[in-house]
């Protein structure tokens, strides 16, 4: 079956020594959707902000890679699974309207190979935070990773939301990490295949009140409940 690429490890790159100046980039904001080019291979990657770190999604074709990734001054430092999950490491020097990066993979022997990501199109923003009210439905950033959930609001109090994921679990949710249930066809997102444990990248191609149709990126597809399918948020244009 296929093998899913999940970031776990974030390296933090040191500052170089000598005479201490201002080197980062004018561009404060790094999100957005970029032209993936690694010479053997293109793609796109989109670039999400959560708290003081960097979410990457390497869209290419039938793989997809999953990263996290720290800023210091004009360089970006990100981790992710390779290959038969083998982790890597890439580090971007931050210029106008492009990364330009030199990853490398362990175990392996030690090379060192190239990918440039030119900046595409920016993400649409999420919109403003608002009232909920008790049954709901919404899409909530779960506290334990990178993704949005299809939930429902079981509770407010004090500003906060108690909201039930599809799969049973709980947990109290601010306004600013909730969004209106808007998967529709068209739409990349992570489905459980088979109502399995893993999760796999594809496209929503029918939708139908509560279940969805996913055409995999590895060919395969499957009619399946929405409580078995997670995305990303913000969207890409």
């Amino acid at each position: 079956m296929r093998a899913i690429l999940i970031a776990v490890l974030a390296l933090g790159l040191s500052q170089k020594s000598g005479q201490a100046k201002e080197t980062a980039s004018p561009e404060k904001d790094l999100t957005g959707v970029y032209d993936a080019d690694g010479g053997s291979y293109r793609g796109k990657t989109t670039i999400r902000k959560s708290g003081e770190a960097y979410q990457f999604l390497w869209d290419l074709g039938s793989s997809t890679y999953y990263g996290v990734g720290l800023r210091e001054g004009d360089a970006l430092s990100v981790s992710f699974f390779a290959r038969a999950g083998a982790p890597g490491v890439i580090v971007y020097k931050i210029q106008p309207g492009k990364l330009v990066g030199r990853y490398s993979v362990y175990p392996g022997t030690g090379k060192v190979a190239a990918e440039t990501l030119t900046f595409k199109a920016p993400l649409q923003p999420l919109p403003a935070p608002r009232a909920w009210a008790v049954g709901d439905a919404a899409l909530v950033a779960w506290s334990r990773d990178q993704f949005w959930y299809p939930a429902a609001v079981t509770k407010v109090e004090n500003g906060r939301y108690m909201v039930q994921f599809m799969d049973g679990n709980s947990e109290w949710a601010d306004a600013a990490h909730m969004t209106p249930e808007d998967i529709r066809v068209g739409d990349r997102v992570m489905g459980r295949y088979q109502q399995g444990m893993e999760y796999y990248p594809g496209k929503i191609t029918e939708r139908k009140a509560q279940t969805v149709h996913i055409q995999y990126d590895d060919g395969d597809q499957e009619t399946t409940l929405l409580s078995a399918v997670r995305v990303l948020r913000p969207r890409e244009p």
